[in-house]
């Protein structure tokens, strides 16, 4: 089926020559009347729903489910704001706030093209802070690291310089005292 351009027609992509797919644009398209048939193809760049009725991508639903609101990612963590900042350009405060940013440590701060906009964090409010490549989420108090690695400083009593006493020890002990301690036995490990 050749489908001019501009031309309205029923969300069957099956009828639509390939050549002619690129050409469809969503306006074109009538309201579904029944469940779509997308042919494999995915919808991409849907942004964050603020409505019910709105459509939702699967790492919004996962987010919502695990707890967490994910925000645009930032640029960095910055106590200072940035001399000549871009509009969109997004900061986490950090505690230690001077000039504009005083009164916002801890807020997501957004130039606007003229000054800046800042967004107190909601208890799970999640961030990934483009600099450092590292995720951050607010539990109410501060932002901590969040992700599947453990930081050193986040673990009580340990400083960066520091590890558990535990930690290293093992590798000083005899085969029979490290299957002992850990209760693996030699054949057990990997090779």
């Amino acid at each position: 089926m050749k489908v001019p351009k501009g031309t309205t027609t029923d969300w069957d992509w099956g009828n639509i020559a390939p050549e002619d797919m690129a050409g469809v644009e969503v306006g074109d398209l009538k309201a579904p009347t029944k469940p779509l048939d997308m042919a494999s193809q995915k919808i991409t760049s849907l942004p964050t729903p603020t409505a019910g009725s709105e459509p939702a991508t699967k790492d919004f639903v996962e987010s919502l489910v695990q707890g967490l609101d994910w925000q645009q990612s930032v640029l960095s963590e910055l106590d200072t704001p940035p001399g000549t900042p871009a509009t969109g350009d997004r900061y986490l405060v950090i505690a230690t706030a001077t000039g504009d940013w005083v009164g916002h440590e801890d807020d997501i701060a957004e130039w606007n093209g003229t000054s800046w906009d800042f967004t107190t964090p909601n208890e799970g409010f999640a961030v990934w802070i483009e600099d450092t490549t590292v995720q951050k989420v607010w539990n109410g108090t501060a932002w901590v690291f969040f992700g599947s690695t453990i930081n050193h400083a986040n673990i009580t009593g340990v400083t960066p310089d520091q590890h558990h006493p535990q930690a290293h020890t093992l590798g000083s002990h005899t085969t029979k005292e490290h299957a002992e301690l850990t209760e693996v036995t030699p054949d057990q490990h990997h090779p």
